[in-house]
């Protein structure tokens, strides 16, 4: 009867236990296949237009990306730096449109190895991710991991994900491609002159120093570094011509207001003149390995070259006088107010002076000095 009775038993165990394991393989399994290729916020699509910030955290970092009213998006945290709207949309189209390839870990002790820890745990690696409109009105949490394999021109990324207040992680599919970095959600377009269009350049610094390139021939693109002393040559035609380009990509690396950062000592005025009327000046000071600068525009109809050459140039002004005037407003209403901070490469080009553009030229009794000195 014991033996019996015991087999009965275990036989019943065994049938708990087995039912136990396929109810839940059968919720593992049903939540697995009920969210494949789903998206993870089913709503967010609808609701798009109604997103009124953007927070990103990581860290002791934590960014804000705003809407004003009119529909234009700004950085908080520097100073509400207008932020690039295309690159605010990507991040939230990408949130609408995640779709679930598989769920994958639940258990808080390997979080750490997806990255989709908690953004306040120890060493989180992961980035908390907020949408929110103009009522303070959660509209979607995510907590961003590590990228399984990143985006390509055809197919999105996958990246390891978790919604903060549930335990279970996934793998989605994405072109999700966030950072804690407030440089990455700024609108870098600032001025852009090409240099087929720049006739003269002019640098003058505040101990009355002027070094001036010029375009001499409307057909080539070559300007010549004036009022070369004599006993002087250009060390190199590269440099003048990296002066006329300067405008063609003007890359910066941090900005602020013009009140926060005022630019009183050792400021060098550089004018750059097109063949159309605009002029783009740039006051910039040196500092440490990096030049800090503001931008301005204006229209001059005076710099208008209309000689039969420039005519005959099939690169030369191409603008009317009214589209300048547009474009003069254009750039002043981006960089009016604001001093950016620019890379040595690219600020040294707007403070030039003329021992950074010549040298010596050799003559015999140079040579015969230079073998003198060598001999003592």
């Amino acid at each position: 009867m014991r033996t019996k009775s015991w087999l009965a038993l275990a036989a019943v165990t065994i049938l708990v236990i087995a039912g136990a394991v396929y109810v839940v393989s059968k919720q593992d399994q049903a939540t697995s296949e009920q969210t494949a290729e789903e998206t993870l916020f089913p709503k967010l699509m609808a609701e798009i237009n109604d997103v009124a910030l953007v927070r990103i955290r990581k860290g002791n970092v934590t960014l804000h990306v705003v809407r004003d009213a009119a529909g234009a998006w700004a950085l908080k945290e520097k100073d509400n730096y207008r932020a690039s709207a295309s690159k605010v949309k990507k991040a939230v189209v990408a949130m609408a449109d995640m779709r679930v390839i598989e769920a994958k870990t639940a258990k808080p002790a390997l979080y750490s190895k997806i990255g989709v820890e908690d953004v306040d745990a120890k060493d989180a690696e992961s980035i908390l991710l907020e949408l929110e409109d103009k009522t303070g009105r959660s509209m979607a949490r995510l907590l961003v991991g590590r990228t399984r394999s990143f985006e390509a021109a055809a197919k999105p990324g996958k990246i390891y994900v978790r919604r903060p207040e549930e335990a279970r992680a996934w793998l989605v599919s994405a072109r999700l491609d966030v950072k804690a970095e407030a440089m990455s959600w700024l609108d870098l377009a600032t001025v852009k002159v090409a240099k087929t269009r720049v006739q003269r350049v002019v640098t003058r610094h505040d101990d009355g120093e002027t070094v001036t390139v010029l375009r001499e021939d409307p057909k080539i693109d070559q300007f010549t570094l004036q009022n070369i002393a004599d006993g002087f040559k250009l060390v190199s035609q590269q440099r003048t011509g990296a002066m006329s380009a300067a405008l063609e990509y003007f890359n910066y690396e941090d900005v602020l207001p013009a009140a926060k950062k005022p630019l009183t000592d050792g400021v060098a005025t550089t004018d750059i003149e097109t063949r159309d009327g605009l002029r783009v000046t740039l006051r910039a000071i040196a500092e440490n390995d990096y030049y800090w600068a503001t931008v301005s525009a204006a229209y001059d109809e005076s710099l208008i070259v209309t000689d039969d050459a420039a005519k005959s140039d099939t690169k030369a002004a191409t603008k009317s006088p009214d589209q300048i005037r547009q474009e003069v407003k254009d750039i002043n209403a981006r960089v009016g107010g604001w001093v950016y901070k620019l890379p040595e490469y690219r600020g040294q080009n707007f403070y030039r002076r003329m021992t950074d553009l010549v040298e010596a030229e050799k003559t015999a009794e140079n040579d015969k000095a230079g073998s003198a000195s060598e001999k003592e």
